[in-house]
């Protein structure tokens, strides 16, 4: 935990390996009153030769936020075996205002195949998040969407 403009923040990190790509994340976050606020992700990604960085750096944004907003506000509702929404918009999205600033920097690496870039930051974000709320006192979530959790800063 760091104190930062008078605030205590946590990091929660996650690794991890997919589409023939290696990222890490970490993401800030504090707890105040039981509310969870996000400042910022930091992002490392090894996703072999790279075409257009800025491509790149855009896809991984991106698969981070499509992660974060179910992570945070995504609850399917089922009954009698069938999903009750109709399509993604019915799944909590993470609109820009919400959104933590990402800061992407890539390991320059062209001796190896392209990796995928789109979906790889989507799993890892979940377990970062998670691991922030416990790094800033907060419960351990296992069980998403964070906001049924009950994020009450353990002391």
């Amino acid at each position: 935990r760091t104190i930062v403009a008078n605030e205590e923040r946590a990091i929660g990190i996650a690794y991890s390996d997919s589409y023939e790509g290696y990222l890490a994340a970490a993401i800030s976050v504090s707890i105040s009153d039981g509310q969870l606020h996000l400042h910022d992700v930091w992002v490392v990604a090894d996703v072999g030769m790279m075409v257009d960085p800025e491509t790149v750096q855009r896809q991984i944004s991106g698969g981070l936020y499509f992660g974060l907003g179910p992570a945070l506000d995504g609850d399917m509702q089922v009954e009698e075996a069938m999903i009750t929404g109709e399509n993604f918009g019915d799944i909590g999205a993470l609109y820009g205002y919400a959104a933590p600033p990402v800061h992407v920097t890539l390991i320059d690496n062209p001796d190896a195949p392209p990796a995928g870039v789109g979906e790889i930051g989507t799993p890892l974000i979940a377990p970062a998040l998670c691991n922030a709320i416990v790094a800033a006192g907060g419960p351990r979530v296992r069980t998403l969407p964070v906001s049924k959790s009950e994020l009450v800063v353990q002391t």
